[in-house]
């Protein structure tokens, strides 16, 4: 005889994490460095997220972010070299592992702070958005790390800050091939709803 326990059932089935956020992102290459330099332009970002729960330390998530990426140059930062620029529209899908500190090890399940750690890669589509044909345009994979930081408001609300650096597995985005590849670091604040 066949019993179904719909309590274990319900106890055991995955959560669903939807999220919708907003912030910016910069450049790493070889035209300069806009990380942390908040001196220098910011273009922004938007991104959707979903994120699976896989175990009470370890969730899967998916993001796909559009918005503006590069770095320029004007006559006062480089007055020998003042058209050097890159700005293009970088939309990325980025899949990776997260590691929950509110695991019941670290910190409580029920934490209404929740830190976190996470890795994965990334498919990135970038586009030259001024046409000044300094913008290698392409598809290119990257490497991307993951931190960041929950906050549950409500049992199924919370608010969430994410940075995701990606490492490029190119150094051609700008067509300058020299040095270490190009970067690309996404600072977002996103509401998340648990279905």
């Amino acid at each position: 005889m066949l019993v179904f326990n719909s309590t274990w059932c319900l106890a055991q089935s995955p959560k669903t994490t939807l999220s919708l956020g907003f912030g910016f992102q910069n450049y790493n290459g070889d035209l300069g460095n806009t990380f942390f330099h908040f001196d220098e332009e910011w273009y922004g970002v938007a991104q959707v997220g979903v994120q699976r729960y896989v175990s009470p330390s370890v969730d899967v998530q998916g993001t796909l972010s559009i918005g503006d990426y590069g770095h320029c140059y004007d006559w006062v930062q480089d007055p020998n070299n003042p058209i050097l620029d890159m700005r293009s529209r970088l939309t990325a899908l980025n899949l990776g592992l997260i590691y929950k500190f509110n695991n019941e090890k670290i910190l409580s399940s029920a934490a209404r702070v929740q830190p976190f750690l996470g890795a994965g890669i990334g498919f990135n589509n970038l586009r030259d958005i001024w046409t000044q044909y300094r913008v290698n345009e392409g598809n290119y994979s990257s490497i991307n790390g993951i931190c960041g930081m929950g906050y549950s408001i409500t049992k199924k609300i919370g608010a969430k800050f994410q940075m995701n650096l990606g490492y490029f597995t190119t150094d051609k985005l700008d067509y300058i091939d020299q040095g270490m590849n190009d970067l690309f670091m996404q600072n977002t604040l996103s509401v998340s709803i648990k279905l």
